[in-house]
């Protein structure tokens, strides 16, 4: 009887062999150049850290460098009083020029403290036997020179100006009263604080006297500016 061998069978087959010489060669030479690559890439990320560090090291000194010949220009201890006293002057001159600046913008002042609300006040107060030369009101100070017929009417006036809003605040420091005669007023002989009296029709006559006035006020809240001659 015919026998009949299968040769596929696992056992006649020649074994496969996965650990050979050659086989961990390969793995050995995969393994060595993933390394090499590795350290490759870490030296590169260490030089360029390096770099970083080095530049930033340069500009920290630049900057102490800056920064000592900042404090060398600087002035003395002994010198802040000096300093100090400066800015103090500094400050004041601001606040002066600040305050100028405000009333040079009268237009934009509040309804009832304007220079022609002032006027308004005088022209409509004023009595007839007082009349005005000169008016100035500027930095909370007040200033009126004229001449009158009635001390005590003056007087009265001023008095009744002094109450209104508008000049509640003013103090009345120095009124200065002085008489003259008729035809000095007319002639301009007057001393220098009556001036020229322009006399409105019909006073001074018949040897009436006249009296030259002269009225400074001042609203002690307010700080004095520069004068700039300015008028309402």
């Amino acid at each position: 009887m015919a026998q009949q061998i299968n040769l596929l069978t696992p056992i006649l087959l020649k074994p496969r062999r996965h650990f050979t010489a050659t086989a961990m060669a390969q793995g050995l030479g995969l393994v060595l150049v993933g390394s090499l690559l590795l350290a490759g890439w870490i030296h590169g990320r260490a030089e360029q850290r390096r770099a970083e560090f080095l530049a930033r090291q340069q500009a920290l000194q630049a900057e102490q460098q800056a920064l000592s010949r900042s404090l060398a220009g600087l002035p003395a201890t002994t010198d802040l009083k000096a300093l100090e006293s400066q800015i103090k002057v500094l400050k004041e001159q601001q606040e002066g020029q600040a305050e100028l600046l405000q009333s040079l913008r009268s237009g934009h002042q509040m309804a009832g403290e304007r220079h022609s609300d002032l006027l308004a006040l005088v022209a409509s107060t004023v009595p007839a036997s007082v009349w005005l030369q000169g008016l100035r009101w500027q930095s909370g100070q007040l200033e009126l020179s004229g001449g009158t017929l009635d001390p005590a009417a003056l007087r009265a006036w001023l008095t009744q100006l002094q109450g209104q809003a508008l000049l509640h605040r003013v103090v009345m420091a120095e009124l200065r009263l002085e008489m003259v005669s008729a035809a000095q007023a007319g002639n301009g002989g007057a001393t220098a604080i009556a001036g020229r009296l322009q006399l409105p029709p019909g006073a001074g006559g018949a040897g009436q006297p006249i009296w030259a006035f002269q009225l400074r006020g001042a609203d002690p809240g307010v700080k004095v500016a520069a004068s700039t001659g300015a008028r309402p």
